[in-house]
């Protein structure tokens, strides 16, 4: 009976080895999915003449639509003070690609927002997550979804936000109202 068991087990083990070596066969390509993110170094690219060296099996290099924000920069607390007005949304994209914006404002009172959409209106207490190299606003209504957006720009005359949703990334750029 030790004898059968061992043999059945050896043969099983042998299978698997067998089926994890196989790998060689081209498997289906999956989902790209883009999220938020930023460069904190600089990133260079080959220059045309220089030669890559790339092996059959390696992946290939995937163009991604590049923001005309590369990267977020440092925000720090009195920049937070520049939020407290309302803002109006002059500028959408979505994968780079330029849309026509939708009637949509944000008000920021102390740690309140108000996001005004042809839908309603949504409040709720807003967080700044500073300390992290990707300046993120944090929208918390309690009650719908947290909506998350990384601060790509803020000074007195811009917000621009970058965000994800749905596999799309979004970017929206607001004016100040007054």
């Amino acid at each position: 009976m030790k004898k059968q068991t061992r043999l059945w087990i050896t043969l099983i083990l042998f299978i698997l080895v067998l089926t994890a070596c196989q790998s060689e066969e081209e498997q289906p390509g999956g989902e790209t999915i883009y999220l938020p993110q930023s460069s904190s170094g600089d990133i260079t690219e080959p220059e045309q003449s220089e030669a890559i060296d790339q092996e059959d099996d390696a992946y290939p290099i995937q163009t991604e639509v590049v923001s005309e924000y590369e990267v977020a920069y440092p925000v720090s607390t009195e920049d937070l003070k520049l939020l407290d007005r309302s803002w109006y949304l002059y500028a959408y994209r979505e994968d780079g690609a330029e849309l026509e914006p939708a009637n949509k404002s944000l008000t920021f009172s102390g740690n309140r927002y108000a996001l005004t959409t042809d839908e309603g209106t949504i409040t709720g207490s807003w967080t700044a997550r500073i300390e992290s190299p990707d300046p993120i606003l944090v929208l918390d209504s309690g009650i719908a979804e947290t909506l998350f957006y990384e601060i790509i720009l803020l000074n007195e005359t811009s917000l621009n936000l970058r965000t994800v949703q749905d596999q799309i990334q979004i970017e929206e750029n607001y004016m100040p109202v007054d």
